[in-house]
């Protein structure tokens, strides 16, 4: 199995390249909203519990696709900071791949930060309960380094500032050989 792995901050455009690149490559999206959503349906946001739970299910689902010998899945999620996922969990979701004989795929997306507070209030965000305001992102994108890459793999680096989500994951295949 191929994990690609899209990550940066909120507004990047994580989930709309990863519905693109799905298209090209036919690989399932599990992005993390599916997750955090169902999580928080019972357990409380941002609870201890609830970032155990996340992470399990998380492990679980790619276990479970590895075993089923899924081609390949497309995943999200903001990484580091207070309001990422964390090293040592991404190096796990990595070796749940690895482990089984498969590849990972690296994607850091970046955006300039007006883009980015201009994108986060779009109603397509609402539809998962994503941040949608521009203060909020702004403080956390102070706080944070949207651009701190995954250690230990080469990320392939993507500025969707102006750049189309359906060219952005042209890049990918393009950049990976997942055509």
């Amino acid at each position: 199995m191929n994990l690609v792995i899209i990550y940066g901050a909120q507004a990047t455009g994580k989930l709309t390249v990863a519905n693109e690149l799905s298209k090209l490559t036919r690989y399932k999206v599990l992005h993390n909203h599916l997750i955090l959503d169902l999580v928080s349906s019972v357990v409380p946001y941002h609870s201890e519990a609830f970032y155990q739970l996340v992470e399990k299910i998380w492990i679980d689902m790619l276990e479970g696709a590895t075993g089923a010998k899924v081609e390949g899945i497309i995943t999200t999620f903001v990484y580091g900071g207070s309001t990422g996922a964390g090293e040592s969990f991404v190096k796990e979701l990595m070796g749940v791949v690895t482990s089984s004989g498969g590849s990972i795929s690296p994607v850091l997306l970046i955006c300039n930060q007006d883009e980015l507070l201009r994108r986060v209030a779009s109603e397509s965000r609402k539809r998962f309960g994503k941040l949608q305001n521009p203060e909020q992102l702004k403080a956390l994108l102070e706080s944070n380094d949207p651009t701190v890459q995954i250690p230990d793999v080469k990320s392939l680096v993507i500025d969707t500032t102006d750049l189309p989500a359906k060219k952005a994951a042209a890049k990918i295949t393009d950049h990976y050989s997942l055509d």
